[in-house]
This record gives structure tokens, C-alpha cells and sequence, in this order.
């Protein structure tokens, strides 16, 4: 992997897809008011039903809810800054993050999409830093927004992301990056692993298993 860089160990952490529940969040929000008050008038979706029937690797959910990417947008901005503060952890992403920072000598700093477009960014970032601030404290300041995740890459910098494309990418600029398992990205729990059943407990065996996070 190279020589460790001088500025130490970090883990990269995603908010969307590995802490928070942003598909959930979606699911709500398109079965809420807020989807006629843009014009929409379709079925609701049942987010179990949802997830079951999802296909395997494809990342995008406005076709989950048949929407195009404008319209699922145009939705999230309009659930405005409490879209994203009060989104739904998963279950166990506590214990998670509290585990990545238990790793000796390893800085873990969350790193996330500011999302949305115009005012609908705005919302996006504000909204995921009162959600950082609720829950892992007010003066909480490890965090980087960015769409660009791959500039952080470096020997001895680790990116866990649910995105195919944000860990490739990472990797290939000189980094390591770990797929959590999602049903949309490509990464599956191997069976026989000494760890648990869950997604979380899958990426923590990994890093154990890595002389050089």
C-alpha cells in the first residue's frame, strides 16, 4: 500500500446509505403530502416491500418509487432542512461508530455529500450537520462535506461508503475503501465469516484484517 503518510490513520465515514437512512427518509417523504404539493399523485410504497424487490446493485431509488431524478429531488428539497435532520438511523450505526473510533491511532471523520442542488444543498448540509450535532454532540466537528470523496485519498486514509463508484474512485486516487453491503451497491456478506450478520459487523472484521487502515 505504500508508505503511511505522515498526517496518520483516518476512516472516512458516509452519512447516506452507511449511517443514515436516506432510502427511508425518500420512502416517507413520497408517501407524504409532500409529494402532491409537486404534483405527483401515484400509489404509495410500502419501503419493506420495497427494499425486498429491489434488484441487486442498482444504486438509484427514483426508479424504486417511479420517479425521474429531477422529481425525487425536487421531493427532498421540499421536505427542506428536517428532511435531513431527522432521518432515521439504522439500527446498530452507534455502536458502529463508536467501535471505528476505539481503533488505535485512527482519526474517523464523517464525510458526505452536500446533496441536492441549489437551496436544496443549503438544506442538505444544514440539516446533516444539526443531525451530527444531535447525535454525536454539539461541539462535534469531524466532518467534511464534499461530492469529492476520491481528494481525501491517501496511504493510511480508509472511505466506507455504500457508492461503487465513491469507493472505486477512491481507491484508484491512493487510498482504501471498504463497500458496505447494501442492497443497492455490489458488496454481499460472505457466509462463514468469523463476525456477525450485519453490514457493520462485515466491515469491522475487514478492518481487523487490514495491517494498515
Amino acid at each position: 500500500m505504500g508508505l503511511l503518510d505522515p498526517r496518520g490513520k483516518v476512516i472516512y465515514l458516509d452519512m447516506d446509505g452507511v449511517m443514515t437512512n436516506f432510502v427511508y427518509a425518500a420512502t416517507a417523504a413520497f408517501n407524504s403530502k409532500l409529494a402532491k404539493d409537486i404534483g405527483l399523485d401515484l400509489p404509495s410504497v410500502d419501503y419493506d416491500e420495497m427494499l425486498t424487490a429491489w434488484p441487486k446493485g442498482e444504486y438509484d431509488i427514483a426508479p424504486r418509487l417511479d420517479l425521474d431524478t429531477n422529481q425525487l429531488w425536487e421531493l427532498v428539497a421540499r421536505g427542506g432542512v428536517a428532511f435531513w435532520r431527522h432521518m432515521r438511523g439504522y439500527d446498530g450505526w452507534r455502536k458502529f461508530y463508536a467501535s471505528l473510533t476505539e481503533i488505535p491511532d485512527t482519526r474517523v471523520i464523517i464525510c458526505t455529500s452536500p446533496g441536492g442542488r441549489g437551496y436544496g444543498a443549503t438544506d442538505c448540509v444544514k440539516g446533516k450537520l444539526l443531525w451530527l450535532q444531535d447525535n454525536l454532540g454539539y461541539e462535534f466537528r469531524d466532518y467534511i462535506f464534499t461530492k469529492h470523496k476520491e481528494q481525501l485519498a491517501r496511504p493510511g486514509a480508509t472511505l466506507i461508503d455504500d457508492s461503487d463508484s465513491n469507493c472505486d474512485k477512491f481507491i484508484k486516487a491512493g487510498g482504501s475503501a471498504w463497500l458496505l453491503p447494501r442492497v443497492w451497491n455490489s458488496a454481499t456478506i460472505p457466509n462463514g465469516i468469523p463476525c456477525g450478520a450485519t453490514s457493520y459487523d462485515y466491515i469491522l472484521w475487514l478492518l481487523e484484517g487490514m495491517s494498515d487502515v
